[in-house]
């Protein structure tokens, strides 16, 4: 049987697949036909604006104007561009020559003659993704892209004109062609095409804003990647690696940390890298925190015990030194209390006047000699010899 484009066409809108025309509808296998490319996704459609009242753009002198994202939006963290708005764009004629088919290119055709490398090709520069009336309210989809009360419906023109400025002709009529907003490619229906001294022009807006592809290859959308430590929620590879690029980057935050902050019990942090806590500004020990001195070495208690300022003034008084051993080179104080028995003196001075003995009760024994420089005084002599 011959190949019936017509059939062939109703099975591809159906999601079918086609194999040949001896199968009827119901015998063909479904199968997924419409491929589309990730710069083909718009993930910044619902900023494009669907009333007239958000369209700023209509005239020549707002040719290239671009529509942002806080038109549809005003609260937008970061503004992006949307839309592009393109003032009776020159258009170039198909490969063919016989100038039925129209592309949207950067370029300017040359000449009337001037015509794009091949069909079968996409060039280079053809611009594509334009914005149709079906983003826009219905009741604002009849309005065109020149109109005071603007909308999405493109506006063409044929015209000998070689410049925009210069066009005198009237749109031509919707009925004569037709424009596929998502490739940019203009058909002229039969008998509609331009003369052969004619040039198209178009008057449309372009989606410029961001695509599924453009936002994978900045990272923003799956990909990229981060090092800062908030991303660090998941662990990839060893442990350890993952151990120690978290132990790098809160060691770079913590050298920040200013003086002071650090202090009293509750922010004590254990395992911190070597340099984070220095000088006795940044450290706080209290009464509670010297009686329980047994989590850290020797070294390091004499260290910080022993450090200028660490220890000064009456209110950092070391208590509980009950049993242990106290060597000083002087010692000063208000009394000096004894409550044990003394088993060893090796030299006691004393200035000016002392009594050593003050109670009728008392006795003092003493073995060895006696030698006194002075005068003697007795109250009363009670046995032995003088």
């Amino acid at each position: 049987m011959a190949y019936n484009s017509d059939n062939r066409s109703e099975r591809l809108l159906q999601g079918r697949r086609f194999t040949t025309d001896n199968l009827t509808l119901g015998q063909e296998a479904f199968t997924d036909v419409f491929d589309l490319g990730a710069g083909e996704i718009f993930t910044d459609d619902g900023l494009i604006p669907t009333g007239s009242t958000q369209l700023p753009y209509s005239g020549s002198s707002q040719n290239g104007g671009i529509v942002s994202g806080s038109i549809v939006n005003p609260s937008i963290e970061t503004d992006v561009s949307v839309i592009k708005y393109h003032y009776r764009k020159k258009l170039k004629q198909a490969a063919d020559g016989q100038r039925e088919v129209y592309y949207f290119t950067t370029s300017d055709p040359a000449s009337v003659s001037d015509t794009v490398t091949s069909d079968q090709l996409i060039e280079s520069d053809q611009q594509t993704n334009f914005v149709s009336p079906k983003y826009i309210i219905a009741s604002d989809s009849p309005n065109t892209t020149e109109a005071i009360t603007p909308g999405y419906k493109v506006v063409v023109y044929k015209d000998t004109a070689s410049s925009a400025g210069s066009i005198t002709s009237s749109p031509a009529l919707t009925s004569t062609y037709t424009f596929d907003y998502k490739t940019g490619v203009l058909t002229w229906n039969d008998g509609s095409q331009p003369s052969s001294n004619q040039f198209v022009y178009i008057t449309t807006y372009q989606y410029v804003g961001r695509t599924l592809r453009s936002q994978i290859d900045d990272g923003s959308i799956g990909g990229g990647g981060s090092t800062d430590v908030s991303a660090l929620n998941t662990f990839t590879g060893s442990i350890q690696t993952e151990v120690d690029t978290l132990t790098a980057a809160t060691s770079s935050y913590l050298t920040e940390v200013p003086s002071g902050t650090v202090s009293g019990s509750s922010q004590v942090v254990d395992l911190l890298p070597s340099g984070v806590i220095s000088g006795s500004s940044q450290i706080t020990i209290t009464e509670s925190q010297i009686s329980d001195l047994s989590h850290y070495s020797d070294s390091d208690v004499k260290t910080k015990l022993n450090a200028e300022s660490v220890l000064s003034s009456s209110a950092q008084v070391i208590s509980g030194l009950e049993g242990q051993d106290l060597t000083v080179g002087s010692l000063t104080a208000t009394n000096y209390i004894v409550s044990s028995s003394v088993t060893h003196m090796t030299t006691s001075f004393s200035s000016g006047s002392t009594i050593f003995g003050d109670d009728i009760g008392d006795t003092h024994q003493m073995t060895g000699s006696l030698f006194v420089s002075g005068s003697i005084s007795f109250f009363e002599i009670d046995g032995g010899s003088f």
